[in-house]
C-alpha cells in the first residue's frame, strides 16, 4: 500500500522539480533491470573485444559450472583485498605512531569508527580512520584563519 502526500497548505512550500522522475513500478520480488553506465559499457566491450579468448572462457564457466564461476569472481575480489591489506600493513605502524600521540577525544572518535568495522577490515577502517582524522587536522587551521577580501591574494 502506498503512502498519500499530506496536502500543501501554502504557497511557501517546496515545488517538486520542473521534471519529475516516473514512479518505480512495485516489483513483486522480481529483480529490476540492472544499471548501465555507457562510459564503462564502451570501456569493457573494448576491452572484451581485445580478449575474445577470455570472455568465451568465462562464458563457458558461467554456462557449465556457475559455482566455480562464482568462486572464479570471488578469488579477483579476494586478490584486490589482499592488495589492499598490503598497503595497509605498510601503513600501520605510523598510523599507530601518530594515533600514539593523539589527545583522547580524538582516539576516541578513532576508536569509535574502527569498532563499527568487521574483524576481517579492523586494520584497514583503523588506517582510513587515522588518515580522515590527520586530513582533518591539517585542514582545519586553513578553516579557522579569517576570511580574507574577495580576490585578494595572499
Amino acid at each position: 500500500m502506498a503512502l498519500k502526500d499530506k496536502p500543501i497548505v501554502s504557497a511557501d512550500a517546496a515545488k517538486p522539480p520542473a521534471e519529475t522522475p516516473p514512479a518505480k513500478p512495485e516489483t513483486n520480488g522480481t529483480r529490476p533491470a540492472p544499471r548501465v553506465n555507457e562510459e564503462i559499457d564502451k570501456q569493457l566491450n573494448a576491452y572484451i573485444d581485445a580478449n575474445k579468448e577470455a570472455f568465451d572462457r568465462y562464458t563457458k564457466l558461467v554456462q557449465e559450472n556457475p559455482e566455480r564461476a562464482a568462486r572464479t569472481l570471488m578469488l579477483k575480489d579476494m586478490q584486490a583485498h589482499k592488495a589492499s591489506q598490503r598497503l595497509v600493513e605498510k601503513q600501520l605502524p605510523a598510523a599507530v605512531e601518530w594515533y600514539d600521540k593523539q589527545k583522547p577525544e580524538v582516539k576516541k572518535s578513532i576508536d569509535e569508527r574502527v569498532a563499527k568495522a568487521s574483524p576481517f577490515d579492523r586494520d584497514g577502517e583503523f588506517v582510513r580512520a587515522v588518515v580522515r582524522e590527520r586530513n582533518w587536522q591539517n585542514r582545519l587551521p586553513l578553516a579557522q584563519t579569517p576570511r580574507m577580501a574577495a580576490g585578494a591574494r595572499p
